[in-house]
């Protein structure tokens, strides 16, 4: 199943302790993904965040990543949390508690993730100087993933323009607290390989900080053509977007399984016994059924389907 952006949220900022609340503008689809992109000032104490909307979908953390310079002016935390969507409609109030951190939320929604076995990896980095980040790199286990980038300055530094890394979409960027700005970059892969994460435009001198988390797409659906062989023990055999064979049952059905979308010819045979004629099969995006045929004993000149 191919992955794809569906909408985008708008970077909203907690100045002073208390959950900030962001939202998305349209009516989500069950099934998609809520990804949540979190930047905020670990000094000011909080944990984990966590997430609850107005619609009742479950969040779960994904990953946090809390840098290991010493505290200073600021010390950048960063997580991406995210709900597979069980109830529709729009949410309008996707609330995020930091403890009591000052920072910046901003929510996405995706279709085609995997939502019972979502990360495949992650990569950070951090650095008190400089204004480009560079992750040092991962490699994906699975061929089609999202690359999804969370980066920030929060160390009270001028207003910055992030730039995307290479290969990657700068999606939404905006003031993260009083004293920061957060940015997320995304990029869509088909193939496994390595990768990493960059992002320039920093505030140089601020605590820059930057998580990349792999994602993996919801496995391809697959459906079945069934039906009758017209004779117990017979052998069923299928070719074209895919190729086999099997037994039929004791009272001559049959099902194969697990066909990706596409065309297929099904032809039954058995020694000592005719069949009716192989039969075309098309499967887009549901189960074919009533695939039946037709058995004759050349022999005894009748039919036995």
């Amino acid at each position: 199943m191919s992955i794809a952006l569906v909408q985008t949220g708008s970077v909203v900022a907690a100045t002073s302790a208390g959950d900030p609340i962001c939202a998305l503008g349209s009516s989500v689809t069950l099934g998609n993904t809520i990804l949540i992109a979190v930047a905020y000032d670990g000094n000011d104490g909080g944990g984990v965040p966590t997430v609850t909307d107005n619609l009742g979908n479950t969040y779960g953390l994904v990953k946090s990543y809390v840098n290991t310079i010493p505290p200073g002016p600021s010390v950048t935390s960063l997580a991406v949390l995210a709900a597979p969507v069980t109830t529709s409609g729009t949410p309008s109030a996707i609330t995020v508690s930091m403890g009591g951190a000052r920072g910046g939320v901003v929510a996405f929604e995706y279709s085609g993730l995997n939502n019972s076995s979502l990360l495949d990896q992650f990569d950070e980095i951090t650095a008190a100087s400089g204004t480009s980040l560079t992750t040092p790199g991962i490699t994906t286990l699975s061929a089609s993933e999202l690359l999804f980038a969370v980066g920030a300055s929060l160390g009270g530094g001028a207003t910055p323009t992030f730039v995307a890394g290479s290969g990657y979409t700068m999606q939404v960027q905006g003031a993260a607290n009083p004293a920061g700005w957060m940015g997320v970059e995304d990029q869509i892969v088909s193939s496994t390989g390595s990768y990493n994460a960059s992002m320039s435009g920093m505030t140089s001198g601020d605590f820059n900080s930057l998580l990349l988390v792999t994602l993996k797409a919801a496995p391809a659906a697959t459906y079945s053509i069934s039906g009758n062989s017209g004779m117990p023990g017979a052998t069923v055999t299928w070719s074209g977007t895919s190729s086999g064979s099997l037994t039929a049952n004791a009272d001559g059905s049959y099902s194969i399984p697990t066909l990706s979308p596409g065309s297929y010819t099904v032809t039954v045979t058995r020694t000592g016994y005719n069949f009716s004629a192989p039969q075309s099969v098309t499967i887009t995006s549901s189960n074919v059924t009533g695939t039946n045929f037709a058995a004759t004993n050349p022999r005894a000149g009748f039919s036995i389907g």
